[in-house]
């Protein structure tokens, strides 16, 4: 099996860290075709002032080739199969690569200049593809699922089975689900805990008592050591919302969030 990766990198990515992480990640028995992205130039682009660009552009192009000669070269010496994205990066470029992309993954490490803004939920508008936000910290031990029933819920754990390494499958799964309001949803619930089963070993279910935020706040604080946290698209919308209770939890945990398809 195939899979195309898009990574968001900066000049303090190193090369060798880079793709040992990616190693880490990525299930090791698929190829992989990577693809760096420099979100340096695509926030440039959408928030500089427009009399400011033309200076500032022709240092950041000309130290963004060079460091997309010393990445290329990186990742020919690893043997990875690995391209820095040359040219425009806007919307629609992301659109496109995005929508036949398999994963994204953000480090928020490449945000963090232009933070004030919400940063992370513009570029999430532009993406089609299913997105790892990855913290500073970024260790992990757990896995901690919300299941709001839907579709891109069920898809999440379909696309992270396939694209994530296998060793993450040993870890203890925490599963939250609503209170099914009727025999469909119970059921629904029911064939989709058989259906991790398959793949995980620790599986812990908890019935949410209160609002999705409140929820993972006390599982995270509570039950789960180091924990990746997995969406579907409507919850992970919901908590990359700019409240602060909603940006802390996506500010200090890896999330995993399938988004079904629609930018």
């Amino acid at each position: 099996m195939k899979h195309k990766i898009l990574k968001s990198l900066d000049e303090h990515s190193s090369g060798p860290e880079v793709f040992a992480e990616l190693r880490s990640l990525l299930n090791e028995t698929h190829e992989k075709f990577l693809t760096g992205l420099r979100l340096q130039d695509y926030f440039e682009m959408k928030l500089a002032p427009v009399g400011a660009q033309a200076g500032t552009r022709l240092k950041s192009m000309l130290n963004g080739l060079q460091y997309a000669v010393d990445m290329e070269g990186e990742a020919k010496g690893q043997g990875m199969q690995f391209e820095m994205h040359r040219g425009k990066l806007e919307d629609y470029s992301l659109r496109h690569m995005s929508a036949v992309a398999d994963l994204m993954i953000i480090d928020r490490k490449t945000l963090a200049p232009f933070c004030g803004e919400d940063v992370l939920g513009q570029l999430m508008q532009s993406l089609y593809c299913p997105v790892l936000v990855l913290p500073e910290t970024r260790d992990i031990e757990s896995l901690v699922m919300v299941f709001d029933g839907s579709f891109s819920s069920i898809q999440a754990v379909k696309s992270f089975v396939t694209v994530f390494h296998p060793s993450f499958r040993e870890l203890p799964f925490n599963l939250l689900v609503q209170d099914p309001e009727s025999q469909k949803a119970m059921q629904k619930e029911r064939v989709f805990i058989d259906y991790l089963k398959m793949f995980f070993k620790d599986i812990g279910v908890q019935l949410m008592d209160d609002d999705t935020i409140e929820c993972l706040d006390r599982v995270i604080g509570r039950t789960s050591e180091k924990p990746l946290l997995l969406f579907g698209g409507n919850t992970g919308k919901e908590v990359l919302k700019c409240n602060l209770d909603a940006r802390y939890i996506a500010d200090n945990n890896p999330s995993f969030i399938y988004k079904g398809g629609e930018a």
